[in-house]
């Protein structure tokens, strides 16, 4: 089977290297990263869809679709230009740390903001080790706090490395330059999940596979269960440990538990 992955949420497609090998012999893992992801020009979620559809609309194997956070909603759109056009569908749909299609949690917001607060610190935190960073805690902060304090609808401005030098300059700056590109690409993700509006529901003739962290205070178990609304076939919901972004934090459990279900 195919596993097509279209990474979602500030998920580098990256991510999803690891995936090759570990399930080599088992599935054959694509990765549909849509063009100019990280981009304002980018972040519209049908475009995203018009744009994976041309590459998926020959496939007449068996296949999976694999998506995490906002990307769900790239791939629900593309099973929907599938079914419309008479291809071939998924076998099975499966889902990391997603609210359901119809969700209006990212309208009329943007990502930098206070709500997200926690998540950002998270984001920077996660970067910066203690192997690195004399005070990483006191790091993160800073620069979380430089980026709610200064950036503005229309631009993000990044915190730069004199903010929290305080050791190896070429280390240190590589591991920020990290955390700001995905802070960019968390941007233009959530921005294009503002901007969708389910505006026709479909339900997908393909089981569902729903994937969450125990600590996950986004996708609660009652909105996992939301996803049935969706599918005409099963609706599977599995727990791992971990917060909301188990598909980089957990990856080992979460490729372990794909490997089961395919």
């Amino acid at each position: 089977m195919k596993l097509y992955c279209i990474p979602g949420g500030g998920t580098p497609s990256s991510v999803f290297f690891k995936w090759k090998a570990a399930l080599k012999g088992k599935a054959e893992i694509v990765i549909l990263d849509h063009k100019d992801r990280g981009r304002a020009a980018a972040a519209d979620t049908w475009e995203a869809a018009k744009r994976l559809y041309k590459l998926l609309c020959g496939e007449t194997e068996p296949y999976a679709l694999l998506s995490s956070c906002t990307g769900t909603m790239i791939a629900y759109e593309l099973y929907r230009l599938m079914a419309d056009n008479g291809k071939r569908l998924p076998d099975k749909f499966i889902a990391f740390s997603a609210l359901a299609p119809d969700t209006r949690y990212y309208a009329g917001s943007r990502y930098i903001s206070e709500m997200n607060r926690g998540a950002i610190y998270s984001v920077y935190r996660g970067l910066f080790s203690d192997e690195l960073f004399a005070a990483p805690d006191e790091a993160a902060e800073k620069c979380c706090r430089y980026l709610l304090d200064n950036s503005t609808a229309e631009a993000a401005a990044l915190p730069e490395l004199s903010l929290i030098l305080d050791g190896d300059e070429f280390e240190q700056k590589a591991m920020l330059d990290f955390a700001n590109n995905t802070i960019m690409t968390l941007t233009e993700d959530w921005s294009a999940a503002a901007s969708y509006d389910l505006t026709e529901k479909i339900v997908m003739n393909c089981d569902v596979l729903l994937i969450r962290g125990s600590s996950d205070e986004l996708v609660t178990p009652q909105e996992a269960l939301r996803w049935q609304d969706f599918t005409s076939k099963e609706l599977t919901v599995l727990e791992i440990g971990g917060d909301h972004n188990i598909i980089t934090r957990n990856t080992g459990s979460c490729i372990a538990i794909v490997a089961e279900n395919i």
